[in-house]
């Protein structure tokens, strides 16, 4: 969900970004493929002009770098 559109905060991008996280946890653990993650853009503080609605700044949603730091250590573990 962009940044843009009505209704969205970063508790509901977080929210995907959790449920997606988990999919590619289990496919990963089960020996599937660990793939597809992305996200779009991650900008550093005050690179807000060059996003699109998509970008992620840590500075600004904490929530959402701990999350992908989470998702990191998960995958890190997975032999």
């Amino acid at each position: 969900m962009s940044s843009k559109s009505s209704g969205y905060n970063i508790a509901i991008r977080d929210s995907y970004f959790k449920k997606v996280y988990n999919v590619i946890s289990k496919s990963a653990s089960n020996g599937g493929s660990c793939a597809g993650g992305i996200f779009w853009q991650l900008l550093s503080q005050g690179m807000d002009t060059y996003g699109d609605g998509y970008e992620v700044i840590f500075m600004n949603s904490p929530s959402t770098g701990e999350i992908i730091k989470q998702q990191s250590m998960k995958m890190s573990h997975i032999k």
